[in-house]
């Protein structure tokens, strides 16, 4: 049997108001919570602007948990609206029990993959053509990939076999399309000075998100996601904590990246997602777009972390064990 039970919740033109599929629950509430909030901030910021940005935005894939409940939340959410054109979006998701979860959190994209891409393909049709009688139950009628207990340990051996083999500069390639590119610096610059400070203190949390680029899509790896999260507790020394993931390899504009928290996520962050080229104060941009000059990027790296980063023949395992060390 797998792990995961199936909802949805949100707005689509098929109906005049809320659509609920399975979607009780802590973990439902507060997401539900988080994105009328979000909408609130969003509407403020924009003004008149905000529709346009909002029906334009990317669907966007989540990792949403909730402290001390059974369970989190892995799904897709898209903007939508109602029949009267009230814009909220529509959610689809798995609701996943921690104790049959056999591996860390940030293995769940990999676990279900196969999932996502099923319900991306849902939130794109939206119920069209049907009732909402009809829309409910071809969700009743579903026959969703939903690994078993096994897979979560799986797919972390998988990984972990994949560090072993993968070299650095595959990997940094992959990312920036060049083994040699000033972001690869300005990532482990900007992430020294977020969690350098916090391992002089028993912190695992930030009151802000961490924007990471991600490996695009038609590259087929998706090893980025825990690799990431693999360097933040290696730089901190320990796991961090709550962690809420958004992220998108498809966007209409600009390059794939993942909103990142250590915690639960503001309800301004929310913006990012409809509109990521606006500052809200509530991500840190890990690898801007701006350019910069190799060199000089290089050149304020402490040298120990340059050395590291500069070696192309290591594999990623020995590169994290590296860069937590210096």
């Amino acid at each position: 049997m797998g792990n995961g039970t199936f909802g949805c919740f949100g707005k689509l033109p098929i109906h005049s108001d809320f659509i609920r599929f399975r979607a009780s629950g802590e973990e439902v509430r507060a997401l539900d919570q988080w994105l009328q909030e979000g909408i609130l901030a969003g509407k403020s910021r924009l003004g008149r602007g905000w529709e346009a940005d909002y029906f334009q935005a990317d669907p966007w894939n989540f990792v949403f948990q909730v402290e001390g409940t059974d369970s989190f939340l892995i799904g897709t959410l898209a903007p939508s609206r109602d029949q009267a054109g009230r814009s909220y979006p529509f959610f689809i998701f798995l609701r996943v029990d921690r104790k049959r979860f056999a591996a860390p959190i940030q293995f769940a994209p990999m676990t279900y993959a196969s999932f996502l891409n099923e319900a991306a393909a849902l939130a794109r049709s939206g119920g069209s053509g049907m009732r909402l009688k009809e829309f409910l139950e071809h969700l009743e009628r579903m026959n969703l990939p939903i690994p078993d207990d096994r897979a979560p340990a799986a797919e972390e051996e998988n990984y972990r076999r994949f560090l072993q083999g993968e070299p650095s500069r595959a990997f940094w390639t992959a990312l920036f399309g060049e083994f040699e590119h000033p972001k690869k610096y300005q990532v482990d610059q900007n992430l020294l000075a977020i969690l350098g400070p916090m391992r002089q203190t028993s912190s695992s949390r930030l009151g802000f998100g961490l924007r990471f680029p991600l490996i695009a899509s038609e590259k087929n790896r998706k090893e980025d996601i825990p690799l990431w999260i693999d360097l933040i507790a290696r730089m901190l020394k320990r796991p961090p904590a709550a962690l809420n993931l958004f992220w998108n390899r498809t966007p209409a504009k600009g390059t794939p990246w993942m909103m990142l928290f250590m915690g639960p996520p503001s309800a301004k962050s929310f913006l990012s997602l409809i509109a990521p080229s606006l500052d809200g104060g509530t991500a840190y941009e890990l690898a801007p777009e701006t350019a910069v000059e190799l060199q000089t990027v290089k050149e304020k790296v402490d040298a120990g972390r340059r050395a590291v980063l500069e070696n192309g023949e290591i594999s990623l395992a020995a590169f994290l064990e590296k860069m937590g060390a210096v």
